[in-house]
């Protein structure tokens, strides 16, 4: 779940996860970036411990859109979300 707390982005991991952890997340990432990220930690976490640690692979690449490597791949996340390696 994605909270806002003074104007920064703030990442709360829920119980699906199994991490008590919370951490900020970058102003540069949208929400659906995010709900991308999560989805893919959930499907394989790829070796990350936690969430936080899944969060710290990911690369801002330009105005549009981030990057991780993630089984094997390089993906890039769009702004709106949409995952493609």
């Amino acid at each position: 779940m994605i909270e806002s707390e003074d104007g920064r982005s703030t990442i709360h991991i829920d119980s699906k996860i199994e991490t008590p952890e919370s951490f900020d997340i970058p102003d540069w990432m949208t929400p659906a970036q995010t709900e991308a990220i999560e989805k893919l930690y959930m499907r394989n976490p790829d070796g990350s411990k936690s969430l936080k640690e899944f969060y710290d692979r990911v690369a801002y690449c330009g105005r549009n859109y981030c990057g991780l490597r993630w089984c094997s791949m390089f993906l890039g996340i769009e702004k709106d979300g949409y995952t493609h390696s």
